[in-house]
């Protein structure tokens, strides 16, 4: 018996840990993400400006 609530006990305390651990690899996906499509759209936007014939870089810009 005192096994059986041994195991419950351990439970109470490894799940929550273990959802948060789930929850905290989730978010830092996720942001993740996010940063390479911002990258993604500076990359992009750098590759313009170098691939600029020479003239008015200006017009670039906009």
């Amino acid at each position: 018996m005192v096994e059986s609530w041994m195991g419950v006990v351990l439970e109470t305390f490894v799940l929550p840990v273990a959802a948060m651990l789930v929850m905290g690899h989730y978010r830092r996906e996720h942001r993740r993400a996010r940063l390479l499509r911002r990258m993604s759209h500076y990359l992009d936007a750098a590759q313009t400006l170098t691939a600029a014939p020479t003239g008015d870089v200006d017009s670039y810009l906009k």
